[in-house]
């Protein structure tokens, strides 16, 4: 029992010294690899991707192209041009519960109108400041009562 722990210790150093050299395991594969891509006609990148299957092998992207010159690109487009409303403001009533209502006089004819409804095209959003503003094909238009037009931002 006294000679157990040094015995032990000197096996297990034995062990370690016999193993080693199978440590040190050198695979000559290079060899191989060159004969497996004769035999089999293998490309360049075919022959990457063996030696590192974890590369990229996909097609490298094509390298972005200059603009075309100014001349070239002249694609200008013009909006639309949208006449003003032809109607005129006549009276504004505003009441708790109802929200602001506009009368308008469009020719012989007079029409009330809320907010979020559309006459003639032109959608009646808002009335502010003393002036009702009115939406067509992403174009704002301010009318005052009494007549007058302002096209806006």
């Amino acid at each position: 029992m006294k000679y157990t722990a040094p015995l032990i210790i000197f096996l297990f150093v034995l062990f370690f010294i016999c193993i080693s050299p199978l440590q040190a395991l050198e695979l000559d594969v290079e060899e191989d690899l060159l004969d497996f891509t004769a035999e089999w006609e293998l490309t360049e990148p075919q022959l990457e991707l063996l030696r590192n299957p974890f590369s990229d092998y996909r097609a490298p992207e094509p390298e972005p192209t200059d603009p075309p010159p100014e001349e070239d690109r002249e694609e200008v487009r013009e909006e639309p041009q949208i006449d003003p409303p032809n109607f005129t403001i006549q009276g504004v009533v505003n009441r708790r519960g109802v929200g602001t209502v506009i009368i308008i006089a469009d020719g012989d004819e007079t029409i009330l109108l809320r907010q979020g409804e559309v006459h003639d095209g032109f959608e009646f959003t808002h009335y502010e400041e003393g002036q009702a503003y009115f939406f067509k094909e992403h174009k704002q238009f301010r009318l005052s009562p009494g007549g007058g037009v302002d096209e806006g931002n």
